[in-house]
């Protein structure tokens, strides 16, 4: 008979990791549509420079906020004690800030927040 165990914070590991690489997914779309809407939009418009100003935050911001989730889960994978803490309190801020820009397709703010509180309780 096969058991497989797994630990929690390994459980909490992926679902940071994929959660921060949604988000990272998401930035990077934002930024390619802000990149092609730039190309095809008049430059003249002002309604269009603010939006596209805010594509360019909001892009940026939703990759800053995937790559510190993906260091929390780094954080999280080692399994130390003080290492699972703080990628766990990292990932879940990080998640919490992410539903500014979008949360990562949504799913990935799911998946932050059920990682980070998941990783939270094992400490």
């Amino acid at each position: 008979m096969l058991v497989i165990r797994v630990q929690r914070h390994s459980l909490s590991f992926v679902l940071i990791l994929s959660g921060g690489a949604l988000l990272v997914l998401q930035g990077l779309l934002i930024l390619v549509a802000r990149t092609l809407a730039a190309i095809l939009i008049l430059h003249r418009i002002t309604l269009a420079r603010i939006a596209l100003a805010f594509a360019s935050f909001a892009g940026v911001f939703s990759l800053v906020l995937g790559v510190l989730m993906i260091i929390g889960a780094t954080l999280v994978y080692s399994g130390e004690k003080d290492r699972l803490f703080i990628g766990s309190l990292i990932a879940l801020i990080a998640s919490i800030l992410s539903i500014l820009v979008g949360g990562g397709l949504v799913v990935g703010f799911v998946l932050g927040l059920a990682g980070g509180i998941l990783g939270l309780v094992e400490v």
